[in-house]
């Protein structure tokens, strides 16, 4: 029954009515508990033994923001024109990719939920050789990533020319005081193969993703012009 890093809720109730209520009143509660201690064990099993330092000191001495690598990612494509890095492993069978996509002189732009499928599906055009949206296939909600409200795109990404696809999540958010919307995508293709454990730890990465000081955007700023 009981094993280390084991993580255990007791609901306790005095009748079973009550303990109805008490599942309706605490439920969405227990559920993100269980949520975050889920991804805690997987971030510390991720980063337990090694990561890619020579990649992470690479993007934070050229890029407006930091990111934590796991040891196995390489960066296959950059471009300060552009704005964008991608990472990728590619194992076998299965395909893991995560791109960092900013865009300056932002204060316009509004993100919804037409906005950043076309953002996506643009960006896509570029990285992802031709990669869509499945529309009908996909959610747009509102959370807090870190320290910022944002937005995630999370469904189906196809490719018609190649015949593939898979699954997808897209967060995006408006850095005010840099006055950038950075977007974070993630898509997975594994034939055969669960594809959620690998895009939680895609989320994992993506959640490392962190902003230098006011002085260091600045330099790199005026480095990418």
């Amino acid at each position: 029954v009981w094993a280390f890093n084991q993580y255990v809720v007791f609901l306790v109730a005095p009748s079973k009515d009550d303990m109805i209520q008490r599942l309706y009143d605490l439920g969405e509660l227990v559920y993100d508990s269980f949520r975050k201690s889920y991804y805690t064990r997987l971030r510390n099993k991720m980063f337990k033994h090694s990561e890619n330092k020579k990649i992470e000191k690479y993007i934070a001495e050229n890029f407006p923001f930091t990111i934590r690598v796991q040891h196995d990612y390489v960066l296959v494509d950059e471009s300060l024109k552009d704005n964008y890095i991608w990472l990728r492993r590619v194992y076998s069978n299965r395909d893991r990719s995560l791109v960092v996509h900013w865009i300056p002189n932002a204060d316009s732009l509004q993100i919804t939920r037409d906005w950043l499928i076309a953002e996506r599906d643009s960006l896509a055009l570029r990285v992802y050789s031709g990669d869509v949206v499945v529309p009908e296939e996909t959610t747009f909600e509102q959370f807090r990533f870190r320290n910022w409200p944002a937005y995630r795109l999370e469904g189906t990404w196809k490719n018609q020319k190649r015949l593939i696809g898979g699954p997808f999540r897209t967060i995006a958010f408006k850095a005010k005081k840099e006055n950038m919307i950075f977007m974070i995508d993630f898509y997975v293709q594994a034939i055969g193969e669960r594809k959620k454990p690998y895009l939680d730890q895609l989320d994992i990465i993506a959640h490392t993703f962190k902003l230098p000081t006011a002085e260091q955007s600045a330099y790199l700023l005026d480095k990418g012009d």
